[in-house]
């Protein structure tokens, strides 16, 4: 009788130490994970088509705003050619003026201009995204930007930006494609298969479910416990 009641203790002792170990793991191994400019998962957002921009035939595509600038989001995709680069065209922006963020073309060049609330100066922050724009081409655009976060870009499919901006400060109150800065700055081309998604998201999200120790079900380990007291 002596031994079956030492043989339970232990076999209560060794589960209890089980039970803590687990919970203590789940605790420590909690992970903060930071939401990644490609992912749209945690965005609250909308995603809007538009029809063709034609220079002369169409006017600058007004995409309104985004309200809460502070956590902006936007993904703009889109293919251009441009005929004329005379007078800065720009081919999108945010906001006007200096206050959001836009491409603009000088000459052969054609890069993304955004503010950054960390610099000096200006304050602006220029990605060039080619120096060898060549007139009459057509080129396919991929952008996404978080404010105070990161911007990456492509072109044609390559990788062109690809960075962290803690700074990044675009104003959003005015989106629109097919011109940029004022209305002396309209693109001078042609834009197609237009899309964007613009809305807000969290920096950070934490997750309570990733990294955890999986528990054993607590309904499992009471059966086991009460089988031991009774035998």
């Amino acid at each position: 009788m002596k031994l079956r009641f030492k043989i339970r203790s232990v076999l209560l002792l060794m589960l209890a130490l089980t039970l803590t170990a687990a919970i203590a793991g789940a605790h420590t191994l909690v992970k903060t994970i930071s939401v990644k400019p490609s992912s749209e998962t945690n965005v609250t957002s909308e995603t809007i088509s538009a029809p063709p921009y034609v220079y002369g035939e169409s006017t600058p595509i007004n995409f309104g705003a985004i309200k809460s600038a502070d956590d902006a989001y936007i993904k703009l995709t889109l293919m251009f050619r441009i005929d004329d680069t005379d007078g800065y065209p720009n081919l999108f922006q945010t906001d006007a003026l200096n206050y959001g963020m836009r491409l603009e073309v000088s000459g052969s060049t054609a890069a993304i201009i955004v503010p950054d609330s960390l610099l000096a100066g200006n304050g602006l922050r220029v990605f060039v995204l080619t120096n060898r724009l060549k007139k009459g081409m057509w080129y396919t655009l991929n952008i996404e930007a978080f404010n105070a976060s990161h911007i990456r870009a492509t072109l044609n499919d390559a990788l062109v930006i690809n960075e962290s901006v803690p700074g990044l400060a675009m104003e959003t109150s005015e989106i629109l494609v097919g011109g940029g800065f004022d209305s002396t700055r309209s693109f001078r081309g042609s834009i197609k298969d237009i899309s964007l998604t613009k809305g807000t998201t969290p920096k950070t999200l934490k997750s309570s479910s990733l990294g955890l120790v999986k528990l054993p079900e607590l309904s499992n380990i009471f059966i086991l416990i009460f089988s031991f007291i009774v035998f």
